[in-house]
């Protein structure tokens, strides 16, 4: 790995134990995980060339998006029959956190949401909604408002000047009005990706149409690997 991070634009910092840490440029992301990564070092030691082979559904879903002015573009993609633990889990919200804070500019440009499938029904739609619409935000075990997330929940007082100076906020449904995500602030406590999770739906909503058309893909890819 010391040899060839290099080759892929990661620079090398320490290796201790069974621990490699490295540095990756914030123009990118998909060097952001261990997942990710594995893909281009498997090009490099010509174990796997080109692109991973991911299964194409023949059936496609389908999302209406007409989110608000100042956060107008969202994508959606379904990865499904995946294979999940404690420690995958883990990786991607690191992975979300990661693009969240450096190519995603602290969520202002782009913000990531993960939720099992079962129980979304399509199509979904990225639309606004009024501070007083009610949600059980994540972490959280009851409903409360938009407006009161931003003031209670710790994501909601971190990322409330994103939305707060708006009279409608984004919002992301499922075709029976379930809300599935307050974006950029938090997701929805009852899609919330387990273990047994093996259907995902990944959003992408951002400023920028090309940023959030590479993330979406990245992530794609990253929950499939």
């Amino acid at each position: 790995l010391e040899k060839l991070l290099p080759n892929i634009k990661c620079e090398v910092e320490e290796i201790t134990d069974d621990t490699v840490s490295y540095e990756a440029t914030h123009d990118r992301p998909d060097l952001y995980s261990a997942e990710l990564l594995s893909l281009y070092v498997k090009g490099l030691l010509e174990i796997e060339k080109g692109l991973p082979k991911v299964r194409k559904m023949e059936t496609v879903e389908k999302a209406e998006i007409i989110g608000p002015e100042y956060r107008p573009y969202a994508f959606f993609a379904v990865a499904r029959n995946v294979k999940l633990d404690d420690e995958s889990i883990r990786q991607l919200m690191q992975l979300q956190e990661k693009i969240h804070l450096t190519f995603g500019r602290n969520r202002r440009k782009i913000s990531i949401g993960l939720y099992d499938l079962q129980g979304i029904k399509f199509p979904v739609k990225y639309t606004i909604a009024s501070p007083d619409l009610k949600m059980k935000p994540l972490g959280f075990g009851f409903e409360m408002s938009l407006k009161e997330v931003l003031k209670n929940h710790p994501k909601g007082i971190e990322y409330a000047h994103l939305v707060s100076p708006h009279d409608k906020y984004p919002i992301i449904l499922d075709v029976e009005g379930k809300v599935v995500s307050f974006p950029p602030i938090t997701n929805s406590e009852d899609f919330r990706v387990m273990e047994d999770t093996r259907d995902v739906l990944i959003d992408v909503t951002s400023t920028d149409i090309e940023s959030a058309r590479r993330i979406i893909t990245l992530f794609a890819y990253a929950v499939s690997a």
